[in-house]
């Protein structure tokens, strides 16, 4: 806030391969006012640039991303006030430093995905076991049941036992996607 500079750290996708991965970068303030945009670290999948005279009460940044000065095919990305997360003071680091940056950010977005994941599994596990308790519970009254009866709780316990594989089909999936990660 003090020094008057965002940081916007951008990840970048050409699909048309067309190998032109230096872009043109400008920004604008609510009010029109042009800002001055320093190209930190620019990669062919990663930008980090440093948005310089940026208002405390800024309101909104448009930041444009073209070919070049003079391209009319822009890519305006908009933040405003409530998206941003607010420091005292950004450090300007080595493009080492913003490469540890992201990635612990990238560890601690995988972390969050896979406690996700981790919480459906436990959740899915937990129907499984009283799906099981139902069909436990559907079986103990067979002895007394009619030919009729029989073939209902049969056709309900077959139901239920096919909900269970999806769900351990689901718990497979969702181990897989965190041994991904």
């Amino acid at each position: 806030e003090a020094d008057e500079v965002m940081e916007v750290e951008l990840d970048v996708t050409n699909h048309s391969y067309d190998g032109k991965n230096h872009y043109y970068y400008s920004a604008l303030s609510r009010s029109g006012k042009k800002l001055t945009v320093e190209t930190v670290v620019e990669d062919s999948d990663w930008v980090v640039l440093r948005i310089i005279g940026v208002n405390k009460d800024f309101g909104e940044i448009s930041l444009r991303v073209a070919q070049n000065e003079m391209e009319e095919n822009t890519l305006h990305l908009y933040t405003n006030v409530n998206a941003v997360n607010r420091v005292d003071s950004l450090v300007k680091r080595e493009r080492i430093g913003y490469q540890i940056l992201r990635l612990e950010s990238d560890k601690a977005a995988y972390k969050k995905k896979n406690n996700s994941y981790e919480k459906e599994i436990r959740g899915l596990q937990e129907k499984n076991t009283r799906m099981q308790e139902e069909i436990d519970h559907l079986q103990s009254k067979t002895s007394y049941q009619t030919e009729e009866q029989l073939q209902e709780t049969d056709d309900q316990i077959k139901e239920i036992q096919s909900s269970m594989k999806e769900n351990e089909d689901s718990i497979l999936s969702l181990t897989e996607k965190i041994n991904e990660n």
